[in-house]
């Protein structure tokens, strides 16, 4: 059993391969996880920013 990071990450590597089907059809199962890439960077990188007021740099 992994931590629940990496069940998590899984998680939403399946999900953006569904979802990107659903909305794309079958584009989505490439371009939902190529999508979710660029999403992913930008939460971990940015967000917390966002957050905490301090968007300098």
């Amino acid at each position: 059993m992994g931590t629940l990071r990496s069940l998590l990450t899984r998680s939403v590597v399946v999900l953006a391969y569904v979802l990107g089907t659903m909305v794309f059809g079958w584009v989505g199962v490439f371009l939902g996880p190529v999508l979710l890439a660029p999403f992913v960077q930008f939460s971990r990188g940015r967000r917390p920013k966002f957050t905490s007021g301090t968007l300098s740099g």
